[in-house]
């Protein structure tokens, strides 16, 4: 075999191993694509899950912050109705009132901030849901466009079988 056949082989096997190379980098051209496009589903779908965990947050620290102002009205109820028990049994009974109601709204806020950690804990789990439900989604998104792809391919086949109301 002369020089110039076995340069044409070369050529020929490097032109086969450029076309399946190029391929190969297409494949890779359209997962990316794919990818983009599910990365910024889900992105968009954890920013919504953040900004509903935020105002949750939110909502919690609100209720911490009333449950620490109850306390610390209710230390300092306590106290006055120390110093106003040696002064005056009348006095004593209407700072005892004032005492339970700020005990009272005491349990009030600790109950609000229990139920604020069960919307948290429910605000969690529905987040979990809405992943599972975005994922779902993007499922159902993939099979749709299968059969959208497959629709279009037939009515460019036959344009003229769809049938008319």
């Amino acid at each position: 075999m002369t020089s110039l056949g076995r340069c044409r082989i070369r050529l020929a096997t490097a032109t086969q191993q450029l076309a399946r190379e190029t391929s190969a980098l297409e494949d890779v051209r359209n997962q990316v694509s794919h990818y983009s496009e599910e990365k910024r589903c889900l992105q968009e779908a954890l920013d919504a899950q953040r900004s509903a965990a935020a105002e949750c947050e939110e909502r919690y620290r609100a209720v911490v912050e009333e449950a620490a102002e109850a306390k610390r009205i209710h230390t300092e109820e306590k106290a006055t109705l120390t110093e106003a028990s040696a002064e005056n049994e009348a006095s004593v009974a209407r700072l005892t009132q004032s005492l339970s109601d700020s005990e009272r709204q005491l349990e009030t806020a600790m109950h609000k901030l229990s139920l604020e950690r069960e919307k948290v804990a429910i605000c969690q789990e529905e987040n979990k849901v809405m992943s599972q439900y975005v994922e779902t989604n993007q499922e159902e998104v993939a099979l749709l466009q299968k059969k959208l792809a497959s629709s279009n391919v037939r009515l460019h086949a036959n344009p003229f079988s769809i049938s008319r109301p």
